[in-house]
């Protein structure tokens, strides 16, 4: 199976357009399990060492920590929108 992107930015599955994944047999929806992570907002532009190399967050940016005890970035605007943070 080819998954690839096209230049005008769409994506396509063995050169078939994808409008919506769900369009395509075999998918399904799925519900992402609210797993409580910590996290820290840095008020400073910082470097984290992650899985995926050393990463750079700006100022504002939250360092999380995940269930496997990895670290990572997270844009505060992702942050805003993906997380309300627990009492």
């Amino acid at each position: 199976m080819n998954i690839k992107k096209t230049p005008e930015g769409n994506y396509q599955i063995n050169n078939e357009p994808i409008l919506d994944l769900i369009s395509v047999p075999g998918a399904v929806r799925a519900l992402k399990k609210p797993i409580p992570i910590t996290a820290k907002k840095i008020n400073e532009p910082f470097t984290v060492d992650t899985s995926e190399g050393t990463m750079s967050g700006k100022a504002g940016d939250w360092l999380m920590q995940g269930i496997n005890g990895e670290m990572y970035i997270c844009p505060a605007a992702i942050f805003e929108m993906s997380y309300d943070i627990m009492e």
